[in-house]
C-alpha cells in the first residue's frame, strides 16, 4: 500500500533510519568521545543537516522544517548551558 501522505512517509522515514545499523555504529563510537569531541561532531552533523536542507526544494523544505519531537521535559538546563559554549571552530560544508 502506498502512503500518499507526506507527513507519513516522513514517519516511515525516521523509523527506518532509526533501525539503520550505521547509527548504531555511530552511536557505539559516540559512546567513547569525549564531550568536546561530541559537541564538535554534533555542531558539524547540524552543519551538514543545514546544507541539505537549504537543497530541497521549498516544500519539502517546509515540510521538514516543520517537524518537530517533543523535547523532554529536562532539556532547558541542557540547551542554556549549550548556548553559553562558544561554537567549534568548523568550517561549513
Amino acid at each position: 500500500m502506498a502512503m500518499r501522505d507526506p507527513a507519513e512517509r516522513l514517519r516511515a522515514q525516521l523509523e527506518r533510519l532509526r533501525g539503520d545499523e550505521r547509527l548504531r555504529q555511530r552511536a557505539a563510537l559516540a559512546g567513547e568521545m569525549t564531550p568536546q569531541e561530541l559537541l564538535a561532531e554534533t555542531w558539524a552533523l547540524c552543519r551538514w543537516a543545514a546544507f541539505f536542507l537549504d537543497q530541497l526544494p521549498e516544500d519539502e523544505a517546509a515540510r521538514a522544517r516543520g517537524y518537530h519531537e517533543a523535547l523532554p521535559a529536562d532539556a532547558g538546563p541542557v540547551l542554556r548551558r549549550l548556548a553559553r559554549l562558544a561554537a567549534p571552530a568548523a568550517e561549513p560544508p
